[in-house]
């Protein structure tokens, strides 16, 4: 339902839920330093999965600032671009 290359926005993904049959989804729009901080203290007090998809170590480093008290014995922390490079420790997040 979205054009090639048409940006992907808020709606879209409500909608693909909806088509899915799933309980529409609470989105966070923004950059990670502006909804971080804001959003994570106040709605969530610990994690059992952290999936993280920031391509940038200033923003992986916002991220991880931010959740520290979220994360507790078990949590499993995935980054998108796990093995993306080759496993090369110079690139990705």
């Amino acid at each position: 339902f979205l054009a090639i290359g048409e940006v992907i926005k808020p709606e879209h993904v409500a909608k693909l839920f909806n088509v899915c049959g799933y309980a529409e989804p609470i989105l966070e729009v923004g950059y990670f330093a502006d909804t971080v901080p804001r959003t994570i203290p106040t709605i969530y007090n610990k994690a059992a999965l952290i999936h993280i998809d920031s391509d940038l170590y200033a923003s992986c480093k916002t991220v991880f600032a931010n959740i520290e008290p979220l994360i507790q014995d078990g949590t499993v922390i995935l980054f998108d671009e796990w093995f993306a490079f080759k496993g090369d420790p110079n690139k990705g997040e």
